[in-house]
């Protein structure tokens, strides 16, 4: 008799990640979609940043928060994307200057260096030694 675990396992599976991928596609009935940016203290500035932000379709499912910092907009926040993240630094640049935006946006496409792997131990040892090939020297004629 076959088991039928291995089906059953991924029937749940299945019916557990298709709602899960479309909740994350539209808001359940009643709510509405959450921004993109929050401001963390009000400031006309900041406002405006954050205001674009949201109207910004291709910065979807991206969390940034703005804030005003000593002359400066500091973001902070998470995207999906590196072109999301250095989209969201050329709407604030253009709003606070160029020099006065500072980002601590974290991208889901950040690859971390890891070195090489190791050479195994032959390989770091002493090279042998070339072999050479002597040439006579020709004599002129």
């Amino acid at each position: 008799m076959k088991s039928r675990i291995p089906h059953t396992l991924t029937a749940l599976l299945l019916a557990g990640a298709v709602p899960f991928a479309y909740s994350q596609l539209t808001p359940p009935a009643g709510l509405v979609e959450e921004p993109v940016a929050s401001v963390s203290r009000s400031d006309d500035v900041a406002n405006a940043i954050a205001q674009e932000l949201n109207a910004d379709a291709s910065l979807k499912s991206s969390k940034i928060t703005v804030q005003p910092d000593e002359g400066g907009i500091l973001l902070t926040g998470t995207t999906l994307t590196d072109t999301q993240t250095r989209r969201a630094i050329q709407v604030a640049t253009t709003h606070a200057g160029q020099g006065k935006v500072s980002s601590g946006i974290l991208s889901s496409d950040i690859v971390l260096w890891a070195p090489p792997p190791q050479e195994s131990a032959d390989a770091l040892a002493e090279p042998a030694e070339a072999e050479v090939e002597t040439v006579p020297a020709s004599t002129p004629q």
